[in-house]
């Protein structure tokens, strides 16, 4: 992994908290891309994070975020597979972990969900002083929160769709790489690795990639692309 200059997500927030200043939605997207396209990778090689949080997100010189800590990960060896540890961060937790029930891949997609929550506001969305019981009785029974209206609708949409409780029905990482929002971000973080790759004077196969206006996130042309992107 790359040396990261910028420390990790969890002090950035922390930063921005005291100066109150809030994260603005263009840089909460890029992140989010850079997340899901890791967590694509992850997935797509049986592997589930099980502790997504700032903390464990760092941030490069460029200010890209890379995944690290994979110390309680754990590998599924098919999608039907699931943990079932009592594992990872407590506000993070997902409800079929507060149940103790089993789990998989829509684990890590609430994490996120819960981490753009925090983004945005500083704070997680079940927070709670009054112990882990209660902590749990919040994110199975709280209503879900919106974003601040400083956030477009379109972000706070998708936000709640990783907070969905019922893990059959919470967003895939697959959707949430092919929806419009994120298909935005990705083209542009596309575009910038092939500008990167012009100036260093690179052959270019990829170039093609973004002659098409509908990039899909598993399509062969950008696979090179999106490795570069994704550093865990």
């Amino acid at each position: 992994m790359k040396h990261c200059k910028g420390g990790d997500l969890y002090h950035y927030i922390q930063n921005k908290k005291k100066q109150n200043t809030p994260i603005k939605e263009k840089r909460i997207l890029i992140w989010l891309t850079q997340i899901l396209t890791a967590l694509k990778f992850l997935h797509s090689n049986h592997i589930l994070h099980r502790d997504m949080k700032s903390l464990n997100i760092l941030i490069d010189s460029d200010k890209r975020v890379r995944l690290c800590d994979f110390g309680i990960s754990k590998v599924l060896e098919n999608t039907l597979d699931y943990a079932n540890t009592l594992i990872g961060t407590p506000y993070y937790l997902s409800p079929e972990l507060c149940k103790d029930k089993k789990y998989s891949w829509p684990s890590d997609v609430w994490a996120i969900g819960c981490l753009i929550y925090e983004l945005a506001t500083f704070r997680t969305p079940f927070h709670s002083t009054k112990g882990i019981q209660q902590l749990c009785y919040n994110i199975r029974y709280a209503p879900i929160p919106d974003l601040p209206n400083i956030y477009s609708k379109e972000l706070n949409n998708i936000y709640k769709s990783m907070l969905i409780r019922e893990p059959n029905y919470r967003v895939t990482v697959q959707q949430l790489l092919v929806s419009d929002i994120v298909q935005r971000q990705l083209k542009l973080l596309i575009e910038e690795k092939i500008r990167e790759k012009q100036s260093m004077k690179k052959p270019l196969k990829e170039k093609q990639a973004i002659e098409n206006d509908n990039l899909g996130a598993n399509e062969q042309e950008v696979k090179t692309l999106l490795l570069d992107i994704v550093d865990v």
